[in-house]
């Protein structure tokens, strides 16, 4: 079996040499390796780190309801979950109740509708 590796060299120190060239190659042409950029580049994450701590600082400090008032209408749709459960949960009674007293199909019609009466979905 060949070694892909190192075939077309003669034996594995020319290989170290060639590979120690393609290393000085990529060192010379690599503009990461310039130390003012470098240091430029660190000085710009740090100033981005510092701002974000901020941030990160004032939220934390921020009341827990500002900037969410709310007027109105708004203030009525807080309890949506509430009245949404209560109303399914008035459904699922009463449609037990129509199964339970034989009721039929009026009654059946009849159950969301009182449902929603009781629980609060009719505003």
């Amino acid at each position: 079996m060949t070694n892909i590796r190192s075939s077309g060299f003669d034996n594995p120190a020319q290989l170290r040499e060639h590979l120690a060239e393609l290393d000085d190659a990529a060192d010379r042409d690599d503009p990461t390796h310039d130390n003012a950029d470098l240091q430029r580049q660190i000085a710009q994450l740090r100033k981005e780190m510092r701002d974000l701590r901020k941030l990160v600082v004032q939220t934390r400090a921020r009341p827990a309801g500002h900037g969410t008032a709310r007027k109105g209408k708004d203030k009525r749709d807080d309890r949506f979950w509430l009245r949404l459960a209560t109303t399914v949960a008035g459904t699922l009674l009463l449609s037990a109740a129509v199964r339970y007293f034989r009721l039929g199909p009026a009654g059946a019609a009849a159950v969301p509708l009182i449902a929603s009466k009781f629980g609060g979905g009719g505003r």
